[in-house]
């Protein structure tokens, strides 16, 4: 199961992040960001990596946070 809808709540209220900052970034629409928190959608693997790097400076910080993404740990 992927985990990716808590990821993404849990960082973008831990970065302080707005949605419009973020979907700027990674280059998604507003509806897309909100059906990803809403559970109604999730990602690929290339727009999940796209959001890690974008959250995640460090390399074991992005590996730990694709663990946590695809196996919730």
């Amino acid at each position: 199961m992927i985990h990716f809808r808590e990821y993404l709540e849990q960082k973008l209220s831990e970065t302080g992040k707005s949605r419009a900052e973020v979907i700027k970034e990674i280059g998604i629409t507003r509806s897309t960001i909100s059906n990803y928190l809403k559970g109604k959608r999730i990602p690929d693997h290339t727009i999940i990596k796209s959001f890690v790097s974008y959250f995640s400076r460090k390399k074991t910080d992005r590996r730990k946070d694709l663990y946590f993404i695809y196996f919730g740990e």
